[in-house]
């Protein structure tokens, strides 16, 4: 009998255990409006103060596509961020850019969309991307396509994004 009592309380001391989630993002950044920012993925900026944010942009997701070393693509790199904003009354709306689903032609590329939050328009620019690993000098495990080097190759993605307040 005994036995079963510390099988059950063993059992019970195992399910009250869990495993912390480490997929938290990196820290939020302070940004201002007219002013650039980057972020990586799962990362947020809050604008215009941390403090009493009047919006938070959010990186949630990746859409991107790289030619590997060595190979003759017919399509460009690119990197279409999903972003999620929300304003001040706590109202969240996802944004994809580029807006209207083309893929930039070239790393330089500018896009915008306008945006209503808070009783205003807002326009938001995705200026540019990049990485942080060497995209033409990459060996052929960076291409490798498992989650885990999928989620590692979204952390070295960061995009550069702008918020304008017009009148």
């Amino acid at each position: 009998m005994k036995k079963y009592v510390f099988l059950a309380a063993c059992g019970l001391l195992l399910a009250a255990c869990y495993k912390a989630d480490t997929t938290d993002g990196p820290a939020p950044v302070a940004a201002g409006f007219d002013q650039a920012f980057t972020l990586q993925y799962r990362q947020e900026a809050e604008l215009p103060l941390r403090q009493s944010p009047e919006l938070t942009i959010g990186l949630a997701d990746l859409s991107y596509s790289f030619c590997p070393p060595n190979a003759m693509c017919f399509a460009p790199d690119f990197v279409a961020p999903t972003l999620r904003i929300t304003d001040a009354q706590g109202l969240t709306r996802e944004v994809k850019m580029p807006a209207f689903g083309h893929e930039p032609r070239n790393q330089g590329w500018i896009d915008s969309t306008s945006i209503r939050a808070n009783s205003r328009r807002y326009v938001l620019y995705y200026t540019s991307w990049n990485t942080s690993w060497n995209r033409r000098k990459a060996t052929s495990s960076t291409w490798i396509t498992s989650k885990n080097s999928i989620n590692s190759q979204k952390q070295g993605i960061t995009v550069q994004l702008r918020v304008a307040k017009p009148n």
